[in-house]
């Protein structure tokens, strides 16, 4: 599944719905995350911490903020700290007119905003514990909508570089079509580059290739499949567009570093 993005003027179009807040010390300090239902943004009190995703590596010190989106690519963070604090925002951005969650970005994106004035709007929602009346709810959502609007803000001073206005199209393209063959020509065309051009600038802001990533796609369908049971591996194999079901099983392990029969619980 994949989300719309929205522009940084977007706010005016999506109704914000806080699903919860909290404050914790993590006690997972190394993770992979390729699927994510909804959207949060996570604040560091105290510590520090990495996030990785396409190539790209973000380090979180104390006062810093970051946007996590939903159904986006995959990322991975670790505590590189022993002494660490956290506030966190779950929420979801729905389009008004058809209902649709959206997101910012398809990253993990950190927030430059005022440190102070992030922590006060995090402490705020994590304060806010009466959802009983009207008044309540409606106070709470104006709060994350100033979150919101924060980073809306930093968004807006922030111009999608000429690469990745190239690549977006593709990338859109991919997630739509990852079950179809990979025809390398034909994407390039249909971004008016050529292929070489294509796969160089696709590295440079993906940080994989235009294959690579359409393949990630695949297992990362194939692996929610194989979560819900319904399916067996080579129904699963066939159904995200792989014809060979051992291309399948090493892709698989390649990207989740366990075969899709052990990620299944069933041998094959």
């Amino acid at each position: 599944m994949t989300v719309d993005l929205i522009s940084v003027n977007g706010l005016e179009s999506v109704n914000a719905r806080m699903l919860a807040a909290y404050s914790y010390k993590p006690k997972i300090l190394k993770n992979f995350i390729d699927y994510r239902r909804f959207s949060a943004f996570v604040f560091v009190v105290k510590g520090r911490y990495v996030y990785r995703s396409c190539g790209e590596e973000t380090v979180l010190t104390a006062g810093s903020c970051i946007y996590l989106p939903p159904y986006g690519e995959d990322y991975s963070y670790e505590v590189l700290s022993d002494d660490t604090e956290t506030m966190q925002v779950d929420f979801e951005l729905l389009d008004v007119q058809n209902g649709r969650q959206v997101a910012f970005s398809r990253v993990p994106l950190e927030i430059k905003g005022n440190s102070e004035v992030l922590k006060a709007l995090m402490q705020n929602l994590i304060n806010s514990t009466n959802f009983d009346t009207v008044a309540a709810r409606l106070e709470l959502k104006s709060r994350l909508t100033m979150l919101l609007s924060v980073l809306s803000s930093d968004r807006q001073t922030k111009k999608p570089s000429k690469a990745e206005l190239k690549i977006t199209p593709l990338i859109e393209r991919l997630q739509k079509n990852y079950r179809e063959p990979f025809d390398s020509k034909e994407l390039a065309v249909a971004v008016g580059l050529s292929e070489s051009q294509m796969r160089r600038l696709f590295k440079t802001v993906i940080g994989i290739s235009p294959l690579e990533y359409r393949n990630k796609l695949r297992i990362n369908a194939a692996a929610k499949m194989l979560a819900v049971g319904e399916l067996n591996v080579s129904e699963v194999a066939f159904a995200v567009g792989f014809e060979d079901i051992y291309a399948f099983s090493h892709a698989f392990k390649k990207h989740k570093g366990v075969a899709p029969s052990f990620y299944k619980g069933e041998i094959l």
